[in-house]
C-alpha cells in the first residue's frame, strides 16, 4: 500500500464507516460525488476495483473507498 493512500486512509476514519464493503451508493453519499463518477473512475485508474455481491450488485472494499477519497 502506498503512502498516499495511507495517508487517505488516516484522514477518511472519519468520513468512512468502519466496514469491510461499501456500495457505490454509499461511497458517493460519504464523499459526496455522483455514482456515475465513481463507476467512470474505475475504468479510468486500475488500481480500482469492484466485485459483484450475490444479487449482482457492485460491492468495493474498504481500500477502494479510501483509493476513491484520493481521487
Amino acid at each position: 500500500m502506498g503512502l498516499t493512500v495511507e495517508i487517505a486512509r488516516l484522514m477518511m476514519r472519519d468520513a468512512l464507516p468502519n466496514k469491510d464493503f461499501f456500495r457505490v451508493s454509499e461511497i458517493s453519499s460519504c464523499l459526496g460525488v455522483k455514482p456515475h463518477e465513481i463507476n467512470y473512475w474505475e475504468s479510468e485508474f486500475p488500481q480500482l476495483s469492484s466485485q459483484k455481491n450475490k444479487k449482482g450488485k457492485k460491492i468495493y472494499r474498504h481500500h477502494d473507498a479510501v483509493i476513491i477519497a484520493t481521487i
